[in-house]
């Protein structure tokens, strides 16, 4: 896939993900983006309170109609039977509308971040929506600085307080409204991690990692000469402001790779991106820690076999966990982890007819696909 883009829940269990083809860098399988294919399902982001209870989040995309609007929100529910589709909004006259990142306090206070677009691919506006327990609404939002600015990734300390990154944009939740932050970031934050109001880490694929104060963003220290190592990281988890773990790939050879924040800095964590039948290219899409030695990364093989891929951090090295890879192209964007033994990954999965929402879970021993339901 090309280098368009790629990319949120926190605590317990981040999630962070990838955002939509043309932003940062490659999330979504070839198959669903395919013209020839007229209906694509994809689930981004997801955010779990418990192993009985998350919220995911992407969307619905088709090409049907001369009057069909190509993509809407899609929003599922799980309750630790089964997920159901949850209506959710899109703004009046929107063309094109995603949700990325989602970040869940409880069962009744979500927030999910994305954009929407009425015109050109690249006049995204930020989109903002929460779950109040019963329903989704729209917040109203800054205006970003530019002509584009997409939401890729939100974290949620509290109902009272959330950051959420994106294209060269920022803002925060607090006081019961959103307010633009002075971000000091280059273009292209993935995704954000926070543990209080006054410590978030946000990566991306052009950015060293980015530390918030409660003040100001800066460039967090690494134990590197240049910022190569930290370049393509797609997701990063936070257990507290000394324990963090970002994922990503590298540029180019698209090899899996991962650095751990100890407090003080940053520094390359070794990953593998082999397994049986399948080869070494791999990208790590979204990581999830619900302890400082158990955290789980997800995301897909590359090359030259292709499917779901997921990755353990034990807390001294990180190892690939065998489980259900699914079709050719099949891709994890989003896993949340509420404690050692419970995850849930989304994703997708290429059809004939496009791609299917993919659903995983961890119980402790071994990884498994839900059903999970699509709009046709």
């Amino acid at each position: 896939m090309s280098k368009e883009r790629r990319s949120g829940r926190v605590g317990a269990g981040v999630t962070v993900i990838a955002i939509v083809v043309t932003v940062f860098a490659p999330v979504i399988p070839a198959a669903a983006s395919s013209p020839s294919h007229p209906v694509s399902n994809v689930l981004l982001g997801v955010s779990c309170v418990d192993a009985d209870w998350c919220m995911a989040v992407g969307y619905t995309s088709t090409t049907l109609g001369p009057n069909a609007v190509p993509t809407t929100t899609l929003v599922e529910r799980w309750d630790g039977q089964h997920w159901t589709i949850v209506a959710s909004p899109n703004p009046a006259g929107a063309k094109n509308t995603q949700l990325a990142g989602v970040s869940c306090k409880s069962a009744s206070s979500c927030v999910a971040v994305g954009f929407t677009a009425a015109v050109a691919p690249n006049h995204r506006m930020p989109l903002v929506e929460r779950w109040s327990g019963r329903t989704w609404s729209i917040d109203p939002v800054p205006k970003p600085p530019g002509t584009d600015g997409p939401l890729a990734s939100v974290s949620c300390t509290s109902t009272a307080f959330c950051i959420a990154v994106g294209y060269d944009f920022a803002i925060r939740w607090d006081s019961g409204r959103w307010t633009t932050l002075a971000t000091g970031t280059a273009p292209g934050a993935y995704a954000v991690s926070c543990t209080s109001a006054t410590s978030c880490y946000a990566v991306g694929g052009n950015i060293a990692p980015q530390r918030w104060d409660g003040t100001t963003w800066a460039i967090a220290p690494r134990d590197e000469p240049g910022r190569g190592t930290m370049l393509g990281m797609m997701g990063v988890s936070c257990r507290s402001a000394v324990t963090c773990q970002a994922v990503g790939y590298t540029t180019g050879s698209q090899q899996t790779k991962a650095a751990r924040w100890n407090g003080r800095t940053w520094s390359k964590v070794s990953t593998p991106s082999t397994a049986p039948g399948y080869g070494p290219s791999g990208i790590l899409s979204a990581v999830s820690c619900s302890r400082p030695s158990s955290c789980f990364g997800a995301g897909a093989y590359r090359y030259p076999s292709s499917g779901a891929l997921v990755e353990r951090w034990n807390g001294t090295r990180w190892s690939v966990v065998n489980g259900p890879r699914g079709a050719r192209d099949s891709w994890l964007h989003g896993i949340s982890c509420t404690a050692p033994s419970s995850c849930v990954a989304v994703g997708s999965a290429p059809s004939p007819n496009g791609s299917l929402t993919l659903t995983e879970r961890w119980n402790g021993k071994g990884w498994s696909v839900l059903s999970s339901p699509n709009r046709h």
